[in-house]
């Protein structure tokens, strides 16, 4: 890809006046790069060790020393959004089928399909690019072409993928993802899905009728219309799925306190947490599931502080780990709802907790955890 086309593409202004005039591949991390790269600097520290490594450009933001002149140096107002024009183009180019999802249909997107025939479009344009960039490279290299730019004689980029029966993956982004980057959504076609029926459902669990069968489906009630826009979704785009032992959702923890105050991971207990880990929209819809359809149950919400304007009332903030036990261990709520955006936070908890099924001579919330 010729320099002024990055330009094109970016908005990026060229800074000098280099040797070269073309790059062959995008490179995120300065100790992988390699000669022909343009090096995506997100920290321009890093520029320096990336140049040793034969660097053809580099994209930053900011100010930054030109510190060689051979290499383009090519600034950008915001790093972020160079990114998003680049994952554009490279959706265009490949001919990927886009589908603009929730992050709670995303999430069971995740359990539901498999994992080959879909990619996740995160909130980080630079990460997804990251994310395209090595998955286009990959196929590349099983033809024989190095350079992610490169096309064999008379073929495009869909030729190329789609070469030994393999299919292109479809790309999950929420509407505002895609309308920052300026990429239409797949239009799906209006398919009935009648087969799909809630039978019984609590606010842990469904069980529903899929095509005259029965399933259990470790998902909360509160996100069966979700659940059907998947279905509808796999049904549309002849995705196969299968509905016998669905993994529960990666972001959601149940954990239960019993009577002798020992807490367990799963949900039969006088008292239950619930963990929502990194999805503030799973959380608000589990919430908005509480307060319509437990109005019997007590229960308060433990949020960190930068979610102030989560509109429920019974809402506690922490600061801490430790802060989130003091709270839990003093509520008398028959729920708990507890929104953490560090997996960390939750990676902790598991952690005692399986020591505490191992040990069964201390209570979690006894323990010191920080």
């Amino acid at each position: 890809m010729r320099i002024s086309e990055v330009i094109g593409i970016t908005g990026a202004k060229l800074l000098n006046n280099p040797h070269i005039n073309s790059i062959e591949r995008l490179c995120f991390s300065a100790n992988k790069s390699r000669r022909g790269d343009l090096f995506i600097a997100q920290n321009t520290k890093d520029i320096k060790e990336a140049i040793k490594k034969g660097i053809f450009a580099v994209l930053f933001e900011g100010d930054c020393e030109i510190i060689d002149d051979e290499i383009a140096w090519l600034r950008v107002d915001s790093l972020q959004s160079a990114c998003g024009f680049f994952v554009r183009y490279l959706l265009i180019d490949y001919a990927i089928k886009v589908v603009a999802a929730n992050s709670i249909q995303a999430e069971i997107a995740q359990v539901l399909f498999p994992p080959q025939q879909i990619l996740f479009a995160q909130k980080s344009k630079i990460a997804f690019l990251e994310q395209l960039t090595l998955l286009f490279e990959i196929e590349r290299k099983e033809h024989g072409l190095n350079n992610l730019f490169e096309f064999a004689d008379e073929t495009r980029s869909l030729d190329l993928l789609n070469a030994d029966g393999k299919k292109l993956p479809y790309v999950f982004a929420s509407e505002t993802f895609l309308k920052e980057i300026e990429i239409d959504p797949l239009l799906i076609l209006d398919i009935d899905y009648a087969p799909l029926k809630l039978y019984v459902s609590s606010f842990f669990s469904m069980k529903v009728i899929y095509e005259h069968k029965f399933y259990d489906i470790p998902f909360p009630a509160s996100l069966f219309e979700d659940f059907k826009v998947m279905i509808r979704l796999a049904k549309s785009l002849h995705i196969p799925i299968n509905l016998n032992n669905i993994n529960p959702l990666p972001s959601v923890k149940f954990y239960s306190f019993k009577d002798n105050g020992y807490v367990v991971e799963g949900r039969k207990g006088i008292k239950t947490l619930i963990v929502i880990q990194g999805n503030e929209e799973l959380f608000n819809n589990m919430a908005l599931y509480l307060e319509s359809d437990a109005k019997w149950a007590n229960k308060f919400y433990l949020l960190p502080k930068n979610l102030e304007g989560i509109p429920f009332r019974n809402k506690v903030f922490y600061t801490s780990l430790k802060d989130i036990i003091e709270k839990v261990k003093k509520t008398s709520c028959h729920f708990v709802l507890l929104y953490v955006e560090d997996a960390r936070i939750l990676a902790t908890m598991n952690k005692k907790i399986q020591e505490l099924q191992q040990k069964q001579t201390k209570r979690l919330f006894d323990m010191h955890l920080c």
